[in-house]
């Protein structure tokens, strides 16, 4: 089962990330407020995004046999505010 743990401390925005068993950081931009020592929660929402569809794209390839060498999902969903 998939597993995350998010942790904030007294700095504005920093994020420490537990996923499984990988550390990562979030954080917001110094615009926004944050010290940009990570990708911001919405970067990491496209990249997982990205990853999942690129992860997808392999399987469905090695399932149909197509020599697939590499290949690139880019993710830019617009932001509502």
């Amino acid at each position: 089962m998939a597993h995350a743990r998010a942790t904030i401390g007294t700095t504005n925005y920093a994020v420490a990330i537990a996923a499984g068993h990988h550390q990562l950081n979030a954080d917001e931009a110094p615009a926004l407020g944050g010290k940009d020592t990570g990708p911001a929660p919405f970067e990491l929402l496209c990249s997982a995004l990205g990853a999942c569809t690129a992860i997808t794209l392999r399987m469905y390839a090695e399932r149909k046999a197509w020599p697939l060498r590499g290949e690139t999902a880019r993710t830019a969903p617009s932001r509502a505010y």
